[in-house]
């Protein structure tokens, strides 16, 4: 079993005691932990925890696990999705896995329960959707979603700041600074201190966590407020963010960039992925034109 099916079956396994319906949230030491117990990696352990982080974060992109503060992890809700009401043949299971039986029964599959593929003998989304709400699973469409995706925002501040300033603690801080011909990596710029920073900064302390300074005050920020907020960066500034776009084959190429996890996990389900480039989605014709117009929602340029 590879990291991408391991991770979201141990975080499936994982239930709260008091709730076992409900999964437990690890902290991503205790998910390598554990993996390097079930699973001890053959070679460079330093390289397999490379490899597992690169992991998390893709699977977060496609909506398989939910990333809080403190780098700590969730299995996502269990969901059936559709491409549209009228292409059903085909549908992809995300999420707890502890979910993903009752799936496959209540669609009359008659595949291996593993299958995250389903291919439902029952016809109808009206049908479909009730039969899987009734075991807890939901069900949508991702055709005709594009509205539903957030636009990109800074924070809205509504926790407690943080109790100490983080440059006590960290002698480099790095700021966001949209600038042009910059990827998004490089917009990331290392400081020292508090005394030149704008009125709202979004900062990313060296432990990977992201904050927010607003009226001088610091507060840690969820990983999704912290994309979101780096596009409205980017808009405020006038410097969008260039994703490569190549119109004959559909390739879409997201080296280096981080999406927001609705965005990412939208665009997964509309595309295929490139079998010689990482992080590079192949878009079928009947779906360009919407996932442009879903990059374009967010701010990017496509070149």
């Amino acid at each position: 079993m590879n990291l991408a099916e391991a991770i979201p079956a141990l975080l499936s396994n994982h239930r709260q005691l008091q709730e076992a319906s409900q999964p437990l949230t690890l902290a991503r030491q205790q998910i390598l932990s554990l993996l390097n117990h079930a699973a001890p990696p053959n070679g460079n352990f330093a390289a397999w925890q490379e490899s597992a982080a690169n992991a998390l974060e893709e699977l977060q992109a496609q909506g398989e696990i939910v990333a809080g503060m403190g780098k700590r992890y969730c299995v996502a809700p269990p969901t059936v999705l559709a491409l549209s009401k009228n292409d059903l043949q085909s549908l992809r299971f995300q999420g707890d896995r502890a979910y993903l039986s009752l799936a496959h029964q209540v669609l009359k599959t008659g595949q291996p329960q593993h299958e995250i593929l389903l291919h439902p003998q029952i016809s109808g989304f009206n049908r479909i959707r009730d039969v899987l709400e009734k075991v807890g699973v939901r069900f949508s469409e991702v055709s005709d979603s594009i509205q539903g995706l957030p636009l990109p925002c800074k924070p809205a501040v509504w926790r407690s700041p943080l109790e100490e300033n983080p440059f006590v603690t960290y002698i480099e801080i790095e700021q966001y600074t949209p600038q042009s011909l910059k990827n998004q990596a490089e917009r990331w710029r290392s400081i020292y201190s508090d005394q030149k920073l704008t009125p709202e900064s979004l900062l990313r302390l060296p432990t990977g966590e992201y904050c927010w300074f607003h009226n001088g005050k610091f507060y840690e920020l969820e990983p999704e407020s912290s994309v979101l907020a780096m596009f409205a960066q980017d808009a405020a500034a006038g410097h969008p963010l260039t994703i490569e776009w190549d119109e004959v084959p559909g390739r879409v190429n997201l080296q280096g960039i981080i999406l927001p996890s609705t965005y990412a996990r939208w665009l997964w389900r509309l595309s295929d992925p490139d079998p010689d480039h990482y992080r590079t989605r192949l878009v079928p014709t009947v779906h360009r034109p919407v996932a442009k117009n879903a990059l374009t929602r967010l701010g990017c340029e496509l070149v």
